[in-house]
């Protein structure tokens, strides 16, 4: 059986009954309670039978990497709605990663800035994480706790990636992956975003920083790269219409992109994800560069705003992106990454295969390997 068979049987069989179920959470009422978040996970640890492990709290935990008996926290970074550590759990005998959900507490937190829109991002990815639990290209979420001592404090414990994400994993070796190794990290991509989109569940943020790199993989492969960072996902079933397609503009559909609408009743957002997997898919292949760099416009660097995307039109990115196929020194690679390209960046949405059918496509070479 293969990977494609594989989710598609576990989505019809198993997650079904489980998305029937899943309550709808997504409305600005009860997002504006402060403690929703702590209500929700424990409502998802109900609904899930997921498990609540209690870390020892120390108030300055949002500073900086503390120990904590013979084990350690270590600061792995931070974002909009969490701060990030590793830790070595002795009760698993492994590295876990530790999200601790921003509160007032925590330093730099604006409430004006992050408040209902943060805890709304929170919320959303609870319930996905919860929904895709242990699919093998989804990161897994093993637990989640609270502790009402000193700061109060929700977090999230998930696996550890240990090479990081996939931007910063393509960059650090360049040149040294083989095409057969990118073709793998984009099918397990393409694998994830089917198992969502196969439950009427919209990642919303399709971007090499946004998949986690792990070591070995039980199909093929010295590597496996697992979907994360689910908090603009959406679900077609149980968000209000008018919910936002948000993502990253330099990597949005242009549909997006225009700015006329982002609305998910004058969108189809599943080709809008479809559309930011293909520029993920040359951005691997280009070994971490920006998509557009080396053209010759007035792009260089994917630190730019992305205003720079406004010189370019939509039908000429899908030009650049068949011309970079083709220009591939393998015969079949450049055929395989033409259909690709021809199948995901397509100016009408209508256009764009579904993800199901860029699975097919990315698989057909690893299969001949």
């Amino acid at each position: 059986m293969n990977s494609f068979e594989y989710s598609y049987e576990k989505s019809q069989q198993e997650w079904s009954p489980i998305a029937s179920a899943l309550p709808s959470v997504f409305n600005s009422v009860a997002i504006s309670n402060e403690f929703t978040c702590d209500h929700d996970l424990v409502q998802a640890s109900k609904l899930y039978s997921l498990p609540r492990v209690d870390v020892q709290p120390d108030t300055n935990m949002h500073y900086k990497g503390i120990p904590l008996g013979h084990y350690e926290h270590i600061s792995l970074g931070a974002g909009a709605s969490y701060t990030v550590y590793k830790r070595k759990f002795k009760q698993w005998d492994k590295v876990v990663a530790i999200k601790y959900i921003k509160s007032p507490a925590t330093p730099g937190y604006n409430e004006d800035t992050s408040g209902g829109a943060q805890r709304l991002t929170v919320l959303r990815e609870i319930h996905a994480l919860c929904l895709f639990k242990d699919y093998p290209t989804i990161i897994n979420l093993l637990a989640w706790g609270h502790s009402g001592v000193g700061e109060n404090f929700s977090y999230l414990i998930t696996d550890y990636a240990p090479l990081g994400s996939l931007d910063c994993f393509l960059r650090e070796r360049k040149q040294g992956l083989k095409a057969d190794c990118l073709f793998q990290i984009c099918l397990d991509v393409a694998d994830g975003i089917h198992a969502m989109h196969s439950q009427r569940w919209v990642h919303g943020d399709v971007k090499t920083a946004n998949i986690l790199m792990f070591e070995g993989n039980p199909r093929q492969g010295q590597f496996m790269a697992k979907l994360s960072d689910l908090g603009f996902s959406m679900s077609l079933d149980f968000d209000n219409e008018d919910t936002c397609y948000r993502g990253t503009d330099l990597y949005n559909a242009p549909e997006v992109r225009s700015g006329r609408s982002r609305r998910i009743k004058d969108l189809n957002p599943l080709a809008c994800d479809v559309y930011s997997l293909g520029l993920l898919i040359w951005t691997v292949f280009k070994h971490g560069d920006f998509f557009l760099k080396g053209i010759d416009i007035s792009v260089t660097d994917d630190s730019l705003d992305a205003q720079i995307l406004d010189s370019v039109s939509a039908p000429q990115i899908l030009g650049y992106a068949l011309k970079f196929a083709n220009d591939r020194a393998s015969q079949d690679e450049a055929r395989v990454l033409y259909q690709v390209f021809s199948a995901c960046l397509q100016v009408d949405d209508k256009a764009r295969l579904p993800v199901r059918e860029i699975y097919r496509l990315l698989a057909w070479p690893i299969e001949r390997m």
